[in-house]
């Protein structure tokens, strides 16, 4: 058992001066000084927390006894630290009461969780708890102490219920989470707006707890589980699709940039019937390395058409017009009406969106052949490229194939590998190389190929 002394000094007050100062002349003194030796003994409780238990509890670190009555209170700022004395948290208040001196077991929780960036009670963490230790006097005098004792910390278990996990996005409807293996559970969700708040609840009957993050501050997109009363919102920066996984074998959860689709109606599209889905470029990264970053889309514009895009097939999320960056390679004579784009020049253009950064870039219409069949594998070669239709009924058409071999062809997309637009006639049909590699469509030397955009067909004679 440690025995700390305290020293107390009571000062003495002043003697008054009367108002006539008629005892000026007189000698003055103060009272004597007094020292009060106080003999406070702490000793460690040794306590283990389990959250099982301690929940919402306040736990005891130290026990203490006084010689007298001089101390009214007594407080603590308790900080942990590790072997190498690294501070794991901001610091946590601690009070005394009857012989005690206590912290709240969920700061503690909230600490541990917040730095390990996990909620796993499969682990016992091992602190030691530096506690800076203040005694007060009635009349406010204080003297301070430091104390250290070791703490085992261990986390609950998330209970995982038959009833599963959902999630709502500003507390609107509730969105279910899908398991997909043992403690492990996923949801998609939208957020319309930046900074939307998050919360997840496990389901048990009638019964919801509540889950989050350990910090509304906290806008990680992995981190701890908080659970119950110490789950605040997680916070979602940005407007999007995202992919949320609880994974309660370790108590966290992490958000992740879900399915990111670009749609398009317009003046010609009947407003919204229908809404058509941009081509999503293959292996899709952006130039920052981060996914899903462009979309295309090749297309008859009449004079003044005008339109916009959508993340879904409806007017949720839409943008276009002042919304958006937009740069004009082709000459379509792009402007806009405040909400919507237009193109002054009727023809045919290739559309660029980025709906992460909200670019839009108006391109010229240049399909071009590659590959053995056209003598090469040299990109954008100006013989090999397509003629533009002067209609939206017209077809694309390509020079004759040189050689008997598989055909490749593709539009050209400015800073894009051209493999990542690449397309081909399958079945009469035009589809899109997204993923992965297309299977090969023969060709013979002499030959043509004929797309028609509109309708998304094509062949070759």
């Amino acid at each position: 058992m440690n025995k700390i002394f305290f020293g107390l000094i009571a000062l003495g007050t002043l003697a008054a001066c009367t108002e006539d100062y008629k005892d000026y002349a007189a000698p003055q003194a103060n009272e004597k000084e007094t020292a009060v030796n106080i003999q406070v003994d702490f000793t460690p409780t040794n306590y283990a927390i389990d959250m099982s238990n301690d929940a919402g509890k306040d736990v005891a670190l130290f026990s203490y006894t006084t010689s007298n009555n001089e101390v009214d209170t007594i407080t603590a700022e308790v900080i942990l630290v590790d072997a190498t004395d690294k501070i794991y948290n901001d610091t946590i208040v601690g009070y005394g009461k009857d012989g005690k001196l206590y912290v709240s077991a969920n700061d503690i929780e909230k600490a541990v969780g917040l730095k390990f960036g996990s909620h796993n009670s499969n682990i016992t963490y091992n602190f030691d708890v530096k506690a800076d230790i203040v005694a007060h006097t009635a009349s406010g005098d204080g003297v301070f102490i430091e104390k250290t004792t070791a703490l085992p910390f261990k986390m609950a278990a998330i209970p995982e219920y038959n009833d599963g996990y959902v999630l709502t996005v500003n507390g609107g409807k509730e969105i279910a989470f899908t398991k997909k293996s043992d403690g492990i559970y996923v949801a998609t969700f939208d957020t319309e707006e930046p900074n939307s708040s998050i919360l997840i609840y496990s389901v048990n009957g009638d019964n919801k707890t509540v889950m989050g993050s350990y910090t509304e501050d906290d806008n990680a997109m992995s981190h701890g589980i908080a659970v119950g009363t110490l789950a605040k919102a997680i916070n979602v920066q940005v407007s999007g699709n995202w992919e949320l996984t609880i994974d309660l074998n370790f108590g966290m959860y992490s958000y992740e940039e879900g399915k990111i689709d670009v749609f398009m109606t317009g003046s010609e599209l009947g407003w919204g019937n229908p809404w058509l889905q941009l081509n999503v470029v293959n292996s899709n990264w952006d130039d920052t390395g981060a996914s899903k970053g462009y979309f295309w889309i090749l297309r008859y514009f009449k004079a003044w058409e005008k339109f916009k895009f959508s993340p879904v097939n409806d007017w949720k999320g839409d943008y276009g017009g002042n919304q958006m960056k937009v740069t004009d390679n082709a000459g379509a004579g792009y402007s806009n009406d405040g909400s919507n784009c237009m193109v002054e020049n009727a023809g045919w253009y290739l559309l660029v969106v980025r709906p992460k950064q909200k670019e839009l870039s108006i391109e010229k219409p240049n399909i071009y052949l590659i590959g053995d069949a056209i003598g090469g594998w040299d990109a954008d070669v100006e013989s090999n490229k397509f003629t533009v239709p002067a209609d939206a009924d017209g077809e694309f058409v390509s020079p004759a194939f040189i050689a008997d071999n598989n055909m490749r062809m593709y539009v050209k997309i400015p800073t894009i590998d051209w493999w990542r637009s690449e397309f081909n006639i399958i079945d009469g049909k035009i589809v899109i190389r997204t993923e992965g590699d297309l299977p090969g469509q023969w060709t013979t030397a002499g030959k043509k190929a004929y797309l028609n955009f509109t309708n998304m067909t094509g062949h070759v004679e």
